[in-house]
């Protein structure tokens, strides 16, 4: 079961990170989400954007951490790739927090 999990982080891109585990903290999780996220996604989750996705509703977050790393470092309509601006550990971070939007 392990082997293919390193497998599709290898191939994903993943590194260390996904292979690595460790506690999300939320709280650097909140620090990122002001810092590259408010401005679009409010500072409550509630979107600023018209097309941005309200944060706090059931359903936004329902995909697993892998695919919602994948759409904030390959970007996603009008949110920019932060491919390069966020590790993976951050992102992950960054969803820890998410999820305490609700």
């Amino acid at each position: 079961m392990l082997a293919p999990m390193l497998a599709l982080c290898a191939v994903l891109g993943f590194g260390a990170a996904a292979r690595t585990a460790h506690a999300a903290d939320a709280d650097n999780g909140a620090r990122l989400y002001r810092q590259h996220c408010a401005a679009c996604h409010g500072a409550g989750g509630r979107p600023v954007l018209p097309s941005a996705p309200d944060l706090t509703r059931p359903t936004a977050l329902m995909r697993g951490d892998l695919a919602l790393l994948s759409f904030v470092k390959g970007g996603r309509g009008a949110m920019p790739a932060f491919a390069g601006v966020l590790r993976d550990r951050e992102v992950l971070d960054l969803l820890a927090h998410l999820r305490t939007l609700r």
